[in-house]
């Protein structure tokens, strides 16, 4: 299962950001993460083998993080392209 995941820092702070951006390169089910624009601080594509999974990923790894204030997810129902560069 492939669940993208919006997540949002508490604060934009150098200190917040390095401690987020080290936890996701720590963690094997996050495929890509992204900074992006707008309302959230970043995108997540994270595999996992359901959504029991997912909840454990959820709150083991990204809601014990101080720095994150919100975080939404959207599950992948079907892949209609994907390309490679």
């Amino acid at each position: 299962m492939t669940a993208l995941a919006s997540v949002r820092l508490s604060r934009q702070h150098d200190d917040e950001i390095r401690m987020f951006e080290a936890a996701v390169l720590d963690w094997d089910d996050v495929l890509e993460c992204h900074l992006v624009t707008g309302p959230r601080d970043y995108m997540l594509k994270v595999m996992c083998g359901g959504l029991e999974d997912y909840e454990r990923f959820i709150k083991d790894k990204i809601a014990k993080l101080k720095c994150v204030e919100t975080i939404e997810t959207s599950f992948v129902m079907n892949t209609i392209k994907t390309r490679r560069i």
